[in-house]
């Protein structure tokens, strides 16, 4: 009954933040059996204006030391549709779980950075009991040893095959020795190729043209351009600075970028190319002509005042 309260309590607690930044965390099933299997949904509500700002806790392959994370879906982010004056978007993902020691198991908050702000969720708690038993059958006893007739027929029919493929391994191999001894031999030796490695600018720069040429804005695809756009620059920050740029949020990427021998008013306009880009590719925003044309100007000259001086001389 104490149990039954206790998740009364924490539904309470969970819903009465709706319509604001909020953590929900729901179990499909709060009580299984040892080993059994059930799914942690994670919802995160947040405005538009901080959809840059969001990180997610760390979680390795367990939830606690006790529960044990199988697999996680993909994390869809949706426009929520919140009661507000101000637009929300909502990630969803949903963990597959399981526990192996019976007993009742406390699923803690869980803790969200919201830019300057930590959002918490509700807690949970699981419940695992040992595997239902039928009382109404029988046991029975294990059944005693019996020696089977093993001879070289039988040999024959289960290693057979093997043997054949063997001697076929063997003969190939000594037929390509043969061949490859009376080869003539060259005087010349063999050249080897080298593989050119393209700079990170040269990449960025005939991406981008053939981004250009496809005039995928134009023909109404503004969320196809610019996540082709920021894919393509994000690239170009990885190779070029060995940053984890195609990992990181834009924030993450500008404050990587000022830490870095930079121009700042070249970081301020690629930070605000970048968070029109955002808006574009998750808030379904419509940016003017003249704004789509302008990414594309700041995005070159981007790659033109970052890259590699030497590598550019070569």
């Amino acid at each position: 009954m104490l149990r039954f309260l206790y998740i009364a309590l924490l539904c309470f607690v969970g819903l009465q933040f709706s319509g604001q930044s909020e953590v929900k965390i729901m179990l499909s099933a709060d009580s299984i059996a040892i080993g059994e299997q059930t799914e942690l949904r994670i919802e995160v509500l947040y405005p538009l204006k901080d959809a840059a700002s969001l990180v997610w806790p760390t979680y390795k392959d367990t939830v606690t030391s006790t529960i044990e994370i199988i697999s996680r879906s993909a994390v869809d982010t949706l426009l929520a549709d919140v009661d507000s004056a101000e637009d929300y978007f909502k990630q969803v993902t949903t963990w597959t779980i399981t526990c192996f020691e019976e007993g009742f198991y406390p699923i803690p908050p869980m803790r969200f950075q919201l830019g300057e702000q930590f959002l918490e969720s509700n807690a949970l708690l699981l419940s695992v009991g040992q595997p239902e038993i039928l009382e109404d059958q029988a046991f029975k006893d294990i059944k005693e040893i019996r020696d089977i007739d093993y001879g070289f027929s039988d040999f024959l029919k289960e290693y057979g095959w093997y043997l054949l493929l063997g001697a076929l391994a063997i003969g190939l191999i000594i037929f390509v020795i043969v061949k490859i001894k009376r080869r003539p031999k060259k005087d010349a030796p063999a050249v080897e190729e080298v593989k050119i490695i393209e700079p990170a600018h040269v990449i960025a720069l005939r991406e981008l043209a053939e981004l250009k040429q496809d005039g995928l804005w134009q023909r109404g695809n503004i969320k196809g351009y610019y996540s082709r756009l920021t894919t393509i620059l994000r690239t170009y920050i990885e190779l070029r600075f060995k940053t984890q740029a195609l990992e990181e949020t834009t924030d993450q990427i500008i404050r990587d970028l000022k830490a870095l021998d930079i121009d700042p008013m070249v970081v301020a306009r690629f930070g605000t190319m970048l968070r029109l880009a955002d808006l574009a590719k998750f808030a379904k925003a419509k940016p003017l002509a003249d704004e789509n044309e302008n990414s594309m100007l700041i995005a070159e000259q981007f790659v033109k005042d970052t890259m590699s001086k030497q590598e550019a001389s070569e």
